[in-house]
């Protein structure tokens, strides 16, 4: 005999099992927290590093630290290890790719949040961000929601497609036997690069249409001038106790031949003259240069294109700093980066 199903208790049923399947969603993303956003590392499980603009915030609440390293695609390639032999500092990293300086500031500002003992902050001096404006992002999608103190945002991190995908890559990364790696391998591309004159060359391009000096105009003084004000001097003044030690990047010289072929050569002088300018005003804030490193600059080699450099290029970088090599001051800065100019300006390339 057939019975007749109550709709009543069936739609019980099936409201009762929807719960459930929600419920169980959200604890194992909880649990297995891909991104770290409620708690660190879950034991017994493995993590591969994804994006870091996911992941930063995770391991600047969740880890342990007294250094960070923060910056573009220029600093990824820092090793951790480097600085804590250095400096002896427990030490993350809160890099992103074309991170702007906002974005930079943000990592930064997050991380002392979380922690403000932390006693050094090392931070990439990118040419290419220097005028922009004070709130500009590189990506419009960036997970804010992650970023916040606001619970009721959270169930946009467990209950969204991209994070449960990551949950499985959890489980099957560890079912696989791997294990998470130290935080040397965190945002790295070093690996995956391919270094040499020939990859370096294919980004030069036609300059015969750049007639024109670029002029450094009281717009861009001023744009240069907010940036640094908003996204690195705040923050240095309300962490007094912090050394901020920054550092202008050793581009190569096939770089340095784009600025003198478009014509930015005096434009970009100019502008990094501004910028430590600004910087040197705080205490507590370092700033070096190593563009004047001609045997590292003109050795194409040592690049994978005309700016990003090879991860023994980094490790030599956090020596130099350590050791105060390339220090810009007060005193020196001006004679330094004319010295940079001229370099560039009067080297004999041979690119064409």
């Amino acid at each position: 005999m057939n019975k007749t199903i109550n709709p009543k208790k069936w739609g019980i049923t099936v409201l009762a099992l929807i719960i459930i399947f929600v419920i169980a969603v959200g604890a194992a993303v909880y649990y297995v927290d891909p991104f770290w956003h409620f708690h660190g590392p879950t034991a017994g499980l493995s993590y591969p590093y994804v994006d870091e603009r996911y992941m930063n915030d995770g391991i600047a609440r969740h880890f342990d630290y007294e250094a960070i390293i923060a910056g573009t695609s220029i600093a990824e390639n820092f090793k951790v290890s480097e600085v804590e032999e250095l400096w002896g500092f427990t030490t993350i990293k809160q890099t992103a790719a074309s991170a702007t300086f906002y974005e930079q500031d943000g990592y930064v500002r997050r991380a002392l949040s979380h922690n403000p003992d932390v006693k050094l902050v090392i931070r990439s001096l990118d040419a290419t961000r220097l005028v922009t404006g004070p709130t500009d992002e590189s990506y419009d999608d960036i997970p804010k929601y992650l970023y916040d103190e606001n619970v009721f945002n959270d169930v946009r991190y467990l209950y969204n497609k991209d994070v449960i995908q990551r949950v499985t890559e959890v489980i099957n990364y560890t079912r696989a036997g791997n294990v998470t790696k130290n935080m040397d391998e965190y945002g790295v591309w070093y690996p995956y690069a391919t270094y040499g004159r020939e990859e370096v060359l294919k980004g030069l391009i036609d300059y015969s249409a750049f007639t024109e000096e670029m002029i450094f105009t009281d717009e861009d003084a001023e744009a240069i001038t907010l940036n640094i004000e908003e996204n690195i001097l705040k923050t240095a003044r309300e962490h007094p106790d912090t050394e901020f030690v920054f550092f202008i990047p050793p581009y190569s010289a096939a770089y340095w031949y784009g600025m003198v072929k478009t014509k930015q050569l005096s434009y970009t002088i100019e502008a990094y003259k501004l910028a430590v300018s600004r910087l040197l005003t705080e205490g507590n804030i370092k700033v070096y240069d190593f563009s004047d490193k001609v045997d590292i600059t003109t050795n194409l080699d040592n690049y994978m294109d005309t700016l990003h450099y090879g991860e023994w290029v980094n490790d030599e970088m956090l020596r130099w700093m350590h050791e105060g090599e390339g220090e810009l001051t007060v005193d020196n800065y001006e004679a330094h980066l004319d010295k940079v100019k001229e370099i560039y300006e009067n080297l004999e390339y041979d690119y064409e």
